[in-house]
């Protein structure tokens, strides 16, 4: 991290840690971070030590996502919405392709691609911040306001102007030094604004929505759980096991998918 933005900030907190705890203590070690999510500092934890809680709220993660999944689809089929989605974007994308191709790209190339463009960027860094808002300027805004229905003249001035403001971000060192001090004292709003944003980009994966509007984030809810799970992940850990967490959860649902 650049020095010259670290000046006059607290410390980042170390979190405690609990390698050889039981599941309910990983758990609860999870939960409490949820309520007051923080910048911590990198860890440089040995491999051998992360595996145990690492694979407990992996299994932990799977588990809510597929009951959560479960339990939004049958209050959807009880609403009378008994197909709530059209087409899927990917799922017809693996129908095209080979199923290994499929499979690499699902779990290997996907959470890769996902997990760099989305919490890398949680632990600052001038750069990080960057790559950050050009990923939200120029792979989330376009699609968004075409799905929303906006102008194409309106989307590109929108685009223009979140762009400018990107590039302005790189060149001034007062808002590099504002940009940090918000990501270490309000990181709640960080953490939960770039899991919120990793589930709603999601959407568009759905050529089509057969519900209301308001209804929709629920179809998404899962990648949104997934998004606090490997953002804890990155923020305990490092990257790696943020990847790594993905790709699994990739891999069952594929597996799913072939069974279904």
């Amino acid at each position: 991290m650049d020095t010259t933005l670290e000046k006059d900030l607290p410390p980042q907190p170390q979190m405690e840690q609990h390698h050889n705890a039981g599941f309910g203590e990983t758990a609860r070690s999870f939960v409490s971070y949820l309520k007051s999510p923080q910048h911590l500092a990198p860890s440089h934890i040995p491999a051998a030590k992360i595996w145990q809680p690492f694979l407990q709220l992996a299994l932990l993660n799977i588990s809510i996502c597929l009951a959560v999944a479960g339990l939004f689809f049958g209050i959807f089929e009880l609403l009378g919405y008994k197909e709530p989605t059209g087409s899927n974007k990917i799922e017809q994308l693996f129908k095209s392709l080979p199923a290994i191709v499929s499979f690499l790209v699902l779990t290997v190339a996907a959470p890769l691609a996902e997990e760099f463009m989305f919490r890398y960027p949680l632990r600052f860094t001038k750069g990080r911040a960057f790559l950050l808002f050009m990923v939200l300027s120029l792979v989330c805004l376009p699609p968004l306001l075409q799905k929303l229905g906006i102008s194409s003249l309106i989307s590109i001035c929108i685009v223009l102007v979140a762009m400018a403001m990107t590039i302005s971000f790189a060149l001034s060192q007062k808002w590099q030094q504002k940009a940090h001090k918000f990501w270490i004292k309000r990181f709640t709003v960080v953490f939960y604004g770039v899991a919120s944003l990793f589930a709603i980009v999601h959407l568009l994966n759905y050529n089509s929505l057969h519900v209301p509007a308001l209804l929709a984030p629920l179809l998404v809810l899962p990648q949104f759980i997934g998004g606090l799970f490997w953002g804890y992940f990155r923020m305990r850990y490092n990257i790696w096991w943020s990847i790594l967490g993905h790709g699994l959860y990739n891999a069952l649902f594929y597996a799913l998918a072939l069974l279904t």
